[in-house]
């Protein structure tokens, strides 16, 4: 039977022989009922569930929307069983200490503050990311390309890092270096 807001009510026969009514959306699945009453379009998934849920409920196959189904049947009846065994709303069973999320020391009260004065927002360390990828280029770009090829790799990533520019002899031992190690004469 079509339901509000395109939902289609599905029976689902459980183990013990009982009917389950599932509501289930054409293009969002099961409706599964959450412990304060409310419902959701979506069940929470273990990592070994997931692999289902990275396709849209109207490209799941015919067997993988029936076990959603019935995983979400079986979920349901558990919140219901749980509801009705406190008589109405469920007690989610938080400690009274985490009830209402207040800090309880100065410590934690100034935890986000001293967080984000450590570590910044995201957009403030990629600012910084991109005035030090300016800053390398810059002075990249100062170099001669003519002397740029002359450094190894090493030299290269060194001056970067923000190393100082290899000294001219320590250029010229390389080429020779090199030169011997080709069997060609270096460039003088």
């Amino acid at each position: 039977a079509e339901g509000a807001e395109g939902a289609e009510a599905v029976e689902v026969v459980m183990e013990d022989g009982v009917v389950e009514h599932v509501l289930v959306h054409r293009t969002h699945g099961p409706l599964v009922e959450q412990y304060d009453g409310s419902g959701a379009m979506s069940l929470r998934w273990a990592p070994s569930q997931r692999v289902s849920r990275k396709r849209p409920w109207d490209r799941l196959t015919s067997t993988e929307r029936m076990l959603l189904i019935r995983t979400a049947a079986k979920k349901n009846r558990a919140i219901r069983e749980w509801r009705g065994s406190y008589g109405g709303a469920i007690d989610p069973k938080v400690p009274a200490f985490l009830a209402g999320g207040e800090p309880q020391s100065d410590k934690q009260r100034a935890a986000p503050e001293v967080w984000l004065g450590m570590v910044g927002t995201a957009e403030a360390a990629m600012s910084r990311e991109r005035e030090v990828v300016r800053a390398k280029a810059s002075t990249a770009a100062q170099i001669p390309p003519s002397a740029w090829s002359r450094w190894s790799a090493d030299q290269r990533e060194a001056f970067l890092a923000g190393g100082d520019e290899p000294e001219p002899t320590v250029l010229a031992d390389k080429e020779k270096e090199e030169a011997d190690q080709r069997g060609a004469p270096a460039r003088s």
